[in-house]
């Protein structure tokens, strides 16, 4: 609990800096605005064979098909996964590591699809077995997933 006050509190302290005050008053930012914190807990992905982090497709972006696509990484942290140092596993290996997780992972897919109204991009942490869904955005297609694109034909 003392770390946590003492984070929130350096980043209120940071608010009143020499360099934050004159930065505001080049770019003439009233000083009553003040600043926020976020407090969030972290989940880990590396913490065993229960766990890991993944990026997942509400459809695939390679071919639109509308099936759930999945990069993923047992006892793994997301950096991981997005680093290209490690090979990723797919559906098929999650299925057969955390075959509960698919489940709940269609289960975000559909809600994710339904919310948003359209391909969602996102990214994921699994502790001990237990979902979290870390955020989302709008997911991009490539050219040969996309029916509106030319697909690079030749005409």
């Amino acid at each position: 609990m003392t770390q946590l006050i003492e984070a929130a509190e350096a980043v209120f302290r940071s608010w009143l800096s020499p360099r934050a005050l004159e930065y505001r008053r080049m770019r003439d930012i009233d000083d009553e605005l003040g600043t926020a914190a976020t407090i969030q807990s972290m989940v880990f992905g590396n913490s065993g064979c229960s766990s890991g982090s993944g990026v997942g497709f509400t459809r695939n972006p390679a071919t639109g098909e509308n099936r759930l696509y999945l990069d993923f990484l047992i006892n793994a942290q997301g950096e991981d996964v997005v680093s290209g140092r490690l090979r990723i596993e797919d559906r098929a290996q999650l299925e057969r590591h955390l075959p509960e997780l698919v489940g709940k992972l269609e289960s975000v897919k559909r809600k994710l699809e339904q919310e948003f109204k359209e391909l969602q991009d996102f990214e994921f942490t699994v502790e001990n077995g237990e979902l979290y869904l870390l955020q989302t955005r709008i997911g991009k297609l490539t050219p040969l997933g996309n029916p509106a694109s030319d697909r690079g034909l030749c005409r």
